[in-house]
């Protein structure tokens, strides 16, 4: 099933299941899922195609709508040719917490073990599937639940919902390309 990110209610926009999401964009498909590391990430790029997988830890994620904007805003910057990274994963962290520093971004991605979220970019709904497949058969990955911490926040909101201040975040980076 396809998903729009508006189906999102307020009440699961903090929870990701280890059941697989699929949401069509512009550019394509996004298929997002909870996972748990039993490897540490660095032994994983092996397994990873560069352009179209990324595993994100669910700490710089504030909810399932802000993953899914930034995702697609990170497929647009590769579509157009305006990402500032050479890796998928790299981009979107850019597109999540709205910094453009690479080092930065990849010190808060490349954690140790425990819970990420896992975003393939396809061009159908069976390519989503097909690297899926080969990333649960050849490597340390296990489906979960997760749930994206609660962050302490600086500037009031109207709804409450952090959500909305770190997709707001995250758009900077738009006006900066």
């Amino acid at each position: 099933m396809v998903h729009r990110s508006s189906d999102c209610s307020v009440e699961d926009i903090r929870t990701l299941t280890a059941t697989p999401k699929l949401f069509r964009s512009k550019c394509g498909y996004i298929m997002v899922m909870g996972i748990s590391l039993n490897k540490p990430i660095r032994e994983l790029h092996d397994f990873i195609d560069r352009s179209s997988v990324g595993f994100i830890p669910v700490s710089i994620i504030s909810s399932i709508r802000h993953l899914i904007m930034a995702a697609h805003r990170a497929c647009r910057a590769f579509k157009e040719r305006k990402n500032i990274a050479d890796a998928f994963a790299y981009e979107l962290a850019i597109c999540l917490t709205g910094s453009r520093e690479i080092s930065r971004i990849r010190s808060q991605i490349i954690q140790k073990l425990g819970d990420y979220v896992l975003v393939i970019l396809g061009s159908s709904p069976l390519a989503c599937k097909d690297q899926l497949l080969s990333l649960l058969y050849s490597t340390a990955i296990t489906p979960k639940n997760v749930e994206f911490p609660s962050r302490s926040i600086d500037l009031p909101t109207c709804s409450g919902l952090e959500d909305t201040l770190s997709m707001e975040n995250g758009a900077m980076v738009e006006l900066d390309r």
